[in-house]
Order: structure tokens, then sequence, then C-alpha cells
């Protein structure tokens, strides 16, 4: 009898012990809103010149702010969007993919911080350093006889 006693004591003092699973809940889910970040790789290896499908040329490297990628022909926008098309890869995209200027810094360099997106996907950034077009429109310009009227912000005296 003593051992049924104890045998129920151990019993009811063991299920007291455990504690109640919960269920399990739902798994947390990140919310992002808006498009997210991506790195975007560049195709060919550091310093090779390469042509975009409008024949202009570019020089790659990483297209980072310290490796911006060297725009050797212009216009720069179309340079600038070829190369981004073409010789960069990224993730998927349903749309065309767009590609704009952020930022035109000027120095010693004239860097371009570009935005390649697609809509509400994703982003990422690439740098074109576009002082070889630069530098050479400049010294386009000093050889003329009215720069002010070539760049069309003067009417040419007659």
């Amino acid at each position: 009898m003593i051992r049924l006693y104890f045998l129920a004591f151990l019993v009811v003092a063991c299920s007291q012990n455990e504690t109640p699973r919960s269920a399990p809940g739902p798994a947390p889910t990140s919310i992002q809103e808006g498009p997210k970040e991506v790195v975007l790789t560049v195709k060919a290896p550091p310093g090779q010149l390469v042509e975009t499908p409008q024949g202009l040329w570019v020089k790659a490297h990483l297209g980072t702010k310290a490796h911006p990628l060297e725009l050797q022909d212009g216009p720069a926008s179309i340079a600038e969007l070829g190369f981004a098309r073409t010789w960069v890869d990224h993730p998927a995209c349903p749309h065309a993919v767009s590609v704009r200027s952020k930022e035109l810094l000027g120095g010693d360099r004239w860097i371009d911080r570009v935005e390649v997106r697609c809509k509400d996907k994703w982003f990422g950034e690439l740098y074109f350093d576009l002082t070889v077009v630069v530098e050479r429109q400049l010294e386009a310009l000093r050889g003329a006889d009215n720069p002010r009227a070539r760049l069309g912000l003067e009417s040419p005296s007659d």
C-alpha cells in the first residue's frame, strides 16, 4: 500500500514539473518596404577594355567608388546605359532595367554615381570615372573660336 501511494506521488510530482508545450507560432517574417539593395558584378576583368552595343569603350574595374569604371568614349549617359545592360551581372528583372545618374562629383576626377534599378524589386550602384571624356570635351572647347556659341549658350556673331 505504501508503495502504491509512493508511486502515485511520483506520477503526480512528475506531471506537475512538465511545462506545457506551446503550439509553434508562425515563423517571423522580415518586413521590408521598398526595393532591396543588391551587389552588382562587372562581368569583365579589371583593366580590360570592353565595347558597349553602341560602340563606346569602357575600361572595366569593380565599379565601386574606390575603383570606378573608366569611360573612354561619350556621350556618358549612353555609355553607362550600354555598359550596365550588357556587362553587369544582376538579379533577374521582369521589367526593363533602368539606369540613371544619381550624382556627379568633380575635382581631380569626374565620378558619376549611377543607380541600376528593377522598379520596386531591387537596386544597386555603380561608379563611373568620366575624367577622360570630360577632359576631351574641355580640350575641344579650348580650341574653338567661340566656345559659348558652340555650346549653344550664345548665338554666333555675324
